[in-house]
This record gives structure tokens, sequence and C-alpha cells, in this order.
């Protein structure tokens, strides 16, 4: 579903001078016009009749009509709605408009919706759901009052609760193609694939994680990657649908299995996800064969399947770089459906509240506040906006945005574009069972703070987060894993050179084994255990790589280091790479590392940490923080670049300091 601005859309509705009393009012016209019947209907505006806090309105076709499509809307309440199908689809272009029927008068649409409403009264009279003479279409255009701010908060709240409440949600995708019916096919043999292998599969943990195999590939009975299937596969999941952030919860909450028109075509939600669900786990989504959009689908689908609602910061995290929003406010608005609070509408907390009054600086304001305080830690954080490269701003109004939201604020909009496959933050998001909701949080070994509880202290200036922590260390120098780096295949070798060459001065000084092992684990930022890998095994796995970097760039095992140390470590390599996965290694430190700084601190600690990261930054420990964050301060004002991972602070080390007395808490102002 897809909300306008109030000015942003030529939304009007036109009628004759003799109409029924019916739900919306036809009032007349400022406007002047001939007298003949075309134009006086084009002299006639509508006032729509306010609803009640739990009231809707429905819209009905008259089959009976000839011509462009013609029904009534009437308002009912949410208690006792009658049966009604929700329609999820995109607006389109807000040039390109249609006139629909409505009691008697005229509503310009746009033309996707009124291309959506013809399919969907084709679908009304052949659907088996109920006698399409009974069944209402609930559809956003029709039914709210655009031109009504008020009005839109009121029924954004309600949208969880209309999509539930309908028989199903219908998908309309737009029109059909040639291109669209392979795409489609090669989603049947996907899923026909699927349900060969694990025909009792119930949940998605059925389907067993492997990592892609070309042999494997071979055998699978899929088409080869040359064939023009893949092509329209991407181009299928290339239409606008798959990346809007109210289709979430419009799949998510619907009472059946979500039907999807595609043109003349119709197709079961169901075997979509589970393709989507089979390609992921079999490890095929990292491939560039593969739409980056499948992911989306699995998302919805993982939410779909889950019997409980989710923590709003959970789906925040999870949804604000994949889907995206006409109006960035909706990046939040759209998912309340799907939280814990969107359960109960008439305890909605205020900082929830959709209210189109407040502008998306200071929306975004107090829900990131209303988080900090609900969930008691700062997991949130990994989204806040100096992660984002001057390359990665969409040239869009949500730049503006960015630019005025306060560095502790996260940036949910759509100007953050992060390459596809690199790790966008830090955090992972987790649940035991997929009927479970998801958690937002990091790996287990994740501790910075030691388990000291977030304290936020109040301000007078609602733009400043005043919060207990630490000030440990400060940067020594960096280096932006960005810059001269090539594309392509050396992509990899050229990032970990200029890791290398920032981190050999520490070689003589901590000996071979130490350099290694902290070597590894910060440019993995810790997550070398993902898969089952054992500690051994990821030491392993990145000596196969290093000792490969060395034999193909020989200067570097002269540059800033000694002989000594140089021989000493590369015999470790020797040794320690037998049995080493090279490429399971760079797969996840390129992950990691692109599009982030490498640094060592003025202690002589390294790790990883924002792009923006410089010489004179600060590594602190905020309470409440599973991971060190990085700081700026200047001209006595202290602003937030993001979260990081250094060796030797991640696990609660500081805690003993001020245990002791050695650290002391200091309150940080964070603008």
């Amino acid at each position: 579903m897809e909300l306008s601005h109030l000015d942003s859309w030529p939304y009007e509705i036109v009628g004759r001078v003799k109409c029924e009393n019916k739900e919306p009012k036809i009032l007349p016209s400022s406007k002047s016009s001939t007298c003949e019947p075309e134009s006086m209907a084009l002299r006639q505006a509508v006032e729509y009749r306010p609803l009640s806090s739990n009231s809707i309105r429905l819209f009905r076709f008259d089959n009976s009509a000839q011509g462009i499509i013609s029904g009534e809307m009437k308002s009912f309440t949410l208690e006792e709605p009658p049966p009604y199908y929700a329609l999820s689809y995109c607006w389109g272009p807000r040039k390109e408009s249609s006139l629909v029927g409505v009691n008697g008068g005229g509503l310009h649409v746009s033309r996707s919706l009124n291309d959506a409403l013809k399919r969907l009264q084709q679908f009304t009279v052949t659907s088996g759901d109920l006698s399409h003479s009974t069944i209402w279409i609930w559809a956003d255009q029709l039914c709210i009052n655009q031109q009504d701010n008020a009005e839109r908060s009121k029924q954004v709240a309600l949208m969880g609760t209309i999509y539930k409440q309908a028989i199903r949600t219908i998908v309309w995708l737009g029109d059909d193609s040639d291109s669209n019916s392979s795409a489609w096919t090669l989603v049947d043999k996907i899923y026909d694939i699927f349900r060969e292998r694990y025909p009792k599969a119930q949940t998605v943990a059925d389907i067993p994680f492997a990592v892609y195999s070309e042999s494997k590939f071979q055998l699978s009975g899929l088409p080869k990657w040359d064939d023009t299937k893949w092509q329209h596969f991407k181009h299928l999941l290339g239409i606008p649908w798959f990346t809007r952030v109210w289709v979430i919860q419009e799949v998510a909450l619907s009472a059946k299995d979500p039907i999807i028109l595609h043109g003349q075509h119709q197709y079961p939600w169901h075997k979509l996800s589970w393709a989507a669900a089979w390609l992921r786990r079999r490890g095929y989504t990292r491939l560039e064969h593969i739409p980056a959009q499948l992911l989306n689908v699995d998302v919805m689908s993982c939410i779909r399947r889950s019997n409980t609602p989710w923590a709003l910061d959970v789906l925040l995290c999870l949804t604000s770089t994949k889907f995206q929003a006409t109006d960035q406010r909706d990046k939040v608005y759209g998912l309340l459906g799907l939280t814990k609070e969107g359960q109960d509408l008439t305890n909605l907390p205020d900082a929830l509240r959709p209210d189109y009054g407040l502008d998306v600086v200071e929306t975004y304001k107090k829900v990131a506040l209303y988080i900090f305080n609900k969930y008691n830690n700062l997991s949130t954080l990994t989204r806040t906006n100096t992660f984002a490269t001057s390359e990665g701003i969409s040239p869009t109004q949500s730049k503006h945005v960015w630019e005025k939201l306060p560095s502790w604020v996260p940036n949910w909009s759509d100007s953050i574009v992060v390459e596809r496959h690199l790790a966008k933050s830090l955090s992972w998001i987790s649940h035991s069972h997929e009927t479970d909701e998801g958690i937002l949080g990091f790996p287990n070994y994740y501790m910075a703070c030691g388990g000291l509880a977030l304290q936020i202290h109040q301000s007078k200036n609602l733009s400043i987060l005043k919060l207990n922590g630490l000030r440990v260390d400060t940067i020594l120098r960096s280096v932006r894993l960005t810059d001269g780096i090539e594309s392509g295949g050396r992509r990899i070798d050229d990032c970990h050179s200029m890791i290398w060459k920032t981190a050999a001065p520490l070689l003589s000084v901590w000996g071979a084994a130490e350099w290694l092992t902290t070597y590894i684990k910060a440019t993995t930022a810790g997550h070398y255990l993902i898969g089952g890998r054992t500690e051994a095994q990821a030491m392993r796995d990145g000596s196969a790589y290093l000792l490969g970097l060395l034999s193909r760039n020989e200067n570097l095992s002269t540059d800033s280091t000694s002989a000594n140390s140089t021989s000493e470590l590369i015999s470790l390599l020797q040794s320690l790479s037998i049995g080493g996965d090279a490429e399971v290694y760079t797969s996840i430190s390129y992950n990691f590392c692109f599009q982030r700084s490498f640094f060592v601190t003025m202690q002589g600690r390294i790790g990883i940490g924002p792009l923006v990261t410089e010489y004179g930054d600060q590594i602190a420990i905020l309470l409440g923080g599973e991971v060190p964050y990085v700081l700026r301060s200047r001209d006595s004002i202290t602003i937030l670049l993001g979260e990081s991972y250094v060796h030797g602070l991640i696990q609660g080390e500081m805690v003993q300091g001020l245990r002791t007395g050695i650290l002391s808490l200091e309150v940080i102002e964070i603008h």
C-alpha cells in the first residue's frame, strides 16, 4: 500500500448533478465549465464524510456497468465488516490517471489501480472464496481520503487490522508479458525441485544450509545460467512492488495464502515463498544470477510464518535497506501492524502513533528514543547514518533527511544504499524457531559494556542524546577500504593489501601468533564462527588466504616489517594453512570490511569501524551497547560515527577498570 503527500497527487472525485445520497457526499465545485453532461461531471468535487475511529470504507463492483469501472462505496466498522479483499499494489506514476465510478460520481485514480480493479473484478466473478455479489474491496486510493492528513494518520494505524480481517490479500503486479510467464515457469520449476528433495518440509529449517556448489548446480535440474529464464526472473522481481515497505504487512497479515495477479495469470504466494527459501538456504542468493529482491520475498515470508508480532527495532533493522517508501515516515508506519505495540491500537504509544503533521526527522527522533527506552539497549544504533558513503546516498529528498538527522538517530530512509552482499551492520537478527519473533542483537561473545544497563539522561534539547559511557581509546591511523580498490576479482586482494600495510608495524611488537589471530578476528568482526566453523578452522581458512596474498604481492612481506618477523609469520602461515579454505575467509572478511575503515588505535588495538573514521576519533563504550562506538568531538560537540569491532574491547574488558576505579563513567552528550 502507498500513501501520498497531500499535494503530490491530483486527487478528485467528479460526478453527475443527480446522485444518490451515499458515502462519499458529492459537493459542487467552484470550477467553471459548460453545462454538457461530461463537463458538468467535471464540475463536481467530493467531500468524504468523516470516519469513526474504528471504521473503514469499502468498494463493491457494479458488474452490470459498461465502460469504466464503477461501483458503490460505503463505510463499515471493523468489528463487523462484510467479506472483502484487501488489494496490494503500487500506485505507479502520479500523472497517469483514470476515472472510476463511485456512487454515481467519478474518482481519478492512478492507472495502476484502475488496471488492478479491472483484473480484480474478473477475479471476484471467478473466485471460489465467496459469491462475487457479496465481496467488497479495500484499496487505499479509493477508501482513504488522501487530502485529509488526520484521516490518513488514523487509517494507517488501522492498516494491520484491515489486512488481517480481509478474506485474503490480492497482489497486483501489473500487466503480464512473455518474459514474465517464463519467469513464473522458472518459479514453478524451483518449487518442484524443492518439493522433490524435501517432500515433508513444513518449515524453512527443514531445508539444510549449504554453500553454493557449481557441480551440485549442474545436477540440480535447474536451467543453465545462460538460459533467458534467469534474466526473466530478475525482471519479474525487479517490479517495484517487491521493494515497497507497505507490502510486507499486506502479505504477512493475509488470513489466507495471498494470490498474485499478473496480467491474466494468477499464482499462489506460497510457491514463490518456498522457492525463495530454498534458493537462500542452498546458497544461491549470493550469486549475481539471482535477483537481490529474492531476499525481500524471503523476509516477507519469514514474518508471515511467525505466529507472534515482532519488536519494532527488529523490523526496522531488517527492512530499512531492502524496502522503500515514497513518504519516508512510512518506513516506520508501514510496519506497525506487524509489531507488538500495533496489536492494541487503543494503547498505541504516542511516539508510534502515525502523525503526518510531523516531518521525517521529528518522526525518527521520537521513534528512536522510544526504542532505546523500550528495549533498554543500543542495538538499533546499527542503522545510524554515518555508515553511508557519498556514493551510497540516493539523489532524492531523503538525502536532505540524512543531513538533518542527529547522529544518534537511525537513518531508516531510502537514502542508505549498500552494495549487495556486504554486511550492513554488525548486528544479527535471530529467532529460535521460525514461528517465533526475531531478536535484534549481536553474537553472544559481543558484550562490550559487560552487561551494564543503558542509562539515558533527560535533555532539554531533544536533538541531544545524553547517556553514560567511557571514552577508552583514540584512532591513530585508519584506511578507508574503498579508496583505490579495483572492482572485480582483485577487490579482495586490494582490500587486504591496505589492511596488511596498516597493521604490519604491530607484527614485530606482538609476535606472529598474536598478530595473526588478532588480524583474522578483526577482519571478520569476530563472525568467523558462522556456519558452525570452529576458531581453529577459521585460523586455517584465514592463513590459507593470507599465504596466497603474500605470494601474489611479494612487496607486502617486506613493507614495514622486519625480516625476522616476516619469516616467522610465513612459517606460521604455511603450517596453519593446511586444510584451510581461503574462499570462506575471503567471503566473510570482504562482507564485513569493504566500505568500512580499518584502524589502529593509540593504545595499539586494531579494528574496523565506520568508513568516515579518521585520526583523532574516539573509541567509546556506551552502557547498554554490546559493541564499541566511534565518536568524533569538534568544538565541544560530539557526534556518533557508528559501531565498530575493536579486538580487546569486545568482551567487556573495560568493565573491570570501572570496578577497580581505574576508569570512571561520564555523561556523554551526542548531537
